[in-house]
């Protein structure tokens, strides 16, 4: 009995030892392919200004651990911090879920149909903008800011039409669509980005089928 309970408790600690491999070693290393955007935009944003591009980024994963491998090995994704610069070159990203239902609901409802049009492509990238920045709802809107303070996010330069087509799906988003999952990927000195992930259900089958199998093949070999 008194081994049965030592095998039994050495299981235990070999599974929760799995389980906290895949809850720390989340990253993945990625690197900025191009962009499939319209041009350049003037930005206004909490801390800074400046003259970019907007639009969807792609990118190309060499190497992840944990949610990390949920991302394929070229997938697409937008920018949440322009205090930062993208990277041809190759960066370990730490891999998190996001949190916030905006993002989740504007990607859902919309980021489909900026795929297939740079215009639209670029206007999704100031909604994203937009909701990063100013967190009131209630003063959404990509074309003004607070002048006063200098917070919140505006931008100009958009093709026409694509400002009131941003600002109508900000004014969209009411909590009812949020059938994606998005990852946020971050570094300390790189542009960080929310990019899809397969929903919580999946990637926590998934995880829970991969200990399983690790806990398993150690035991088999004790």
């Amino acid at each position: 009995m008194k081994n049965f309970v030592k095998v039994l408790v050495c299981v235990t600690i070999l599974a929760c030892s799995a389980v906290n491999s895949f809850a720390t070693l989340d990253t993945a290393t990625i690197s900025y392919q191009n962009s499939f955007t319209d041009g350049y935009i003037s930005l206004w944003y909490t801390g800074g200004s400046f003259t970019s591009t907007g639009g969807i980024h792609n990118f190309s994963k060499t190497a992840s651990d944990g949610l990390g491998d949920y991302l394929d090995d070229s997938f697409q994704g937008v920018c949440i911090e322009l205090s930062q610069y993208a990277s041809s070159s190759n960066y370990i990203y730490n891999v998190s879920l996001n949190t916030n239902d905006y993002l989740t609901e504007l990607w859902s409802r919309y980021f489909e149909t900026a795929q297939q049009d740079a215009q639209k492509a670029e206007a999704f990238s100031t909604a994203v903008w937009e909701i990063v920045y100013e967190n009131n709802p209630a003063n959404w809107d990509i074309t003004s800011w607070n002048d006063t303070e200098q917070t919140g996010f505006k931008c100009s330069g958009l093709a026409g039409g694509m400002a009131s087509l941003a600002n109508s799906w900000l004014g969209s988003l009411d909590g009812s669509v949020l059938t994606e999952q998005l990852a946020v990927l971050q570094n300390d000195c790189k542009q960080d980005y929310i990019a899809k992930v397969p929903e919580p259900g999946t990637i926590a089958i998934l995880m829970a089928g991969s200990v399983f199998i690790i806990a398993k093949r150690k035991t088999c070999k004790s």
